[in-house]
């Protein structure tokens, strides 16, 4: 009876090993087909998917519809959010788009991304500027100088951001650099003039902005700079020339138009006040619009022209 009894105990553990085995082999073939879907399979094809919206994102920004190129970006963004491409991509479009405060943050995600860029350094240093954190682009364009410390554009940069907070002696020091490093910048022609200008040296101004100029002769900034000095040192007509240039590169522009009226209205008084009794300004006479035009002077001592075979 003993022996029937254990002998019945025997098989049903048994068949309870059995039971429990089959199991345990099923909840592991489960969970590693869940780990392979989860970990393996899925990233693969989100990736793959994202890989395809980044290629679509790139053929309609290059087709120029930047909305929808937005739009693919950042569905490419959803699936893979480590993907540096498809952040700095939108980054520059937002940028583009005046959307400064987005393209910011996707500035700053390509940064913990991808540290070791200089250039995107200098992206956010040039929004942040646009939005008036003068301090913040100060940090971005130095941390960017600090990776390529010969990249002329940053030293440009760094000085007029240092402008931004009144910081003229370290706004200078920059500019110099930069001019050194790469003197075909109409830029840093451009910020120097600035700070000449605020030293009360007009003739190193001029010259500096006159440089600029030759750099660039669209440069809306350079025209307008070189206008105030001329009307400062009394050259109206010369003022009201650079003025008329300044619209011509922006014909929108206020500061440009305001200032062209205003020196015609001083140049019409400088010229009444000098007609003597009796004289007419009708055809055949001198008017203001006929008087010789002030030569541009030569550059100061201590102010060198760029170099035209600088490379």
């Amino acid at each position: 009876m003993m022996e029937d009894s254990q002998f019945d105990y025997r098989k049903t553990f048994s068949r309870v090993i059995r039971f429990q085995s089959f199991w345990f082999r099923l909840l592991t073939v489960i969970a590693c087909t869940v780990f392979l879907y989860v970990f393996v399979w899925l990233p693969h094809t989100s990736k793959r998917e994202a890989l395809r919206w980044y290629k679509q994102g790139k053929e309609l920004a290059d087709a120029g519809k930047t909305e929808e190129a937005i739009q693919a970006y950042r569905e490419t963004i959803r699936l893979w959010p480590r993907h540096v491409g498809a952040r700095y991509a939108l980054g520059t479009l937002l940028d583009e788009r005046g959307d400064l405060e987005n393209a910011i943050a996707q500035y700053e995600a390509v940064i913990k991304l991808k540290p070791n860029s200089a250039n995107i350094y200098a992206l956010l240093g040039a929004a942040r500027f646009r939005i008036g954190d003068c301090e913040g682009a100060v940090r971005a364009f130095t941390e960017g100088i600090r990776l390529e410390p010969d990249e002329a554009r940053l030293h440009s940069c760094l000085g007029m951001a240092l402008l931004g907070i009144y910081d003229d002696d370290g706004a200078r020091e920059a500019f110099k650099k930069a001019i050194r490093m790469n003197p075909k910048l109409p830029g840093s022609y451009f910020g120097l003039g600035i700070v000449l200008r605020g030293d009360g040296d007009l003739d190193g101004s001029m010259v500096a902005y006159n440089n600029a100029i030759r750099l660039d002769p669209r440069h809306l900034g350079a025209h307008l700079g070189l206008a105030s000095v001329l009307r400062d040192k009394g050259d109206l007509e010369g003022a009201k020339r650079e003025f008329e240039e300044a619209l011509k590169c922006d014909p929108q522009n206020d500061e440009a138009r305001e200032g062209l009226e205003s020196v015609k209205v001083r140049i019409r008084e400088t010229f009444q006040d000098n007609v003597p009794a009796g004289k007419s300004t009708k055809e055949g006479k001198a008017t203001p619009d006929t008087a010789p035009k002030t030569p541009t002077p030569p550059a100061p001592k201590g102010v060198e022209e760029p170099s035209q075979d600088a490379p």
